[in-house]
């Protein structure tokens, strides 16, 4: 195969060698480890940064999925687990939802259906982490490694936030869209008839309510540090 021949298959598969690269193990760690905002957890408190952190005195740096368990699996919502990457994973979701004014309970009902807290999981569709971000959404939203569980989180609540604000507050609208597709949502004006879908909303609405008044958080403060880092807190200055 010459040069162009394998550049034209290149580019054509890129994603899906991209998948099947990180499925195997072959992208090296720095690569994967790259993304323009990170997220740590320090004496309880979610932290995220634009500044690579190479260790944390008292706390656990959240930059690649060698901070967690490792192995892919499927989506168990009905077997939680309780290690201490989920509880670090409870956190971030906590300091990532308030970053962006999203509920922390609905993000948390959203990862627990899509994924079980396994910053690792993929599905046979081939969505990816956490938020089960798919190839298109995590390119939409400039992740370069959809395993990376501060890079999955962030855009997976700026995507849910879009689409809340897309659908003027309708919840079961929004988890549609994420589930189904926001333009599918959009042409029918309905939630799609398609079980897996309502099946989906179901599910979170067993954890989360619905139906309610929709509630925000958004009590989080931007501190730029000595060295002009950026940093976000949910407990104000490091």
């Amino acid at each position: 195969m010459d040069l162009r021949a394998f550049y034209r298959f290149f580019t054509r598969h890129e994603k899906s060698l991209w998948i099947l690269a990180c499925a195997l193990g072959l992208l090296p760690s720095a690569l994967l480890a790259e993304d323009p905002i990170r997220g740590y957890v320090e004496n309880g408190r979610v932290i995220f940064t634009n500044e690579s952190q190479s260790f944390i005195k008292n706390g656990r740096v959240i930059t690649s999925t060698s901070d967690f368990d490792s192995g892919f699996s499927s989506p168990n919502p009905l077997a939680p687990s309780t290690n201490a990457g989920t509880i670090n994973i409870h956190r971030l979701i906590e300091g990532t939802s308030r970053l962006h004014g999203v509920d922390p309970e609905l993000v948390r009902a959203i990862v627990q259906v899509e994924s079980n807290f396994n910053p690792n999981a993929v599905s046979y569709r081939g969505a990816m982490g956490l938020m089960q971000l798919i190839p298109a959404t995590a390119e939409r939203f400039g992740v370069r490694n959809a395993f990376d569980p501060a890079a999955n989180l962030d855009a997976g609540v700026r995507y849910l936030k879009y689409l809340i604000q897309s659908f003027n507050g309708d919840l079961k609208l929004a988890l549609a869209a994420y589930n189904a597709g926001e333009n599918t949502v959009s042409r029918l004006g309905r939630v799609p008839p398609y079980p897996e879908t309502r099946n989906y909303i179901q599910k979170i609405g067993m954890l989360y309510p619905l139906d309610g008044p929709l509630r925000t958080n958004s009590s989080i403060q931007r501190v730029v540090d000595r060295r002009g880092g950026i940093l976000f807190s949910n407990t104000g200055t490091p």
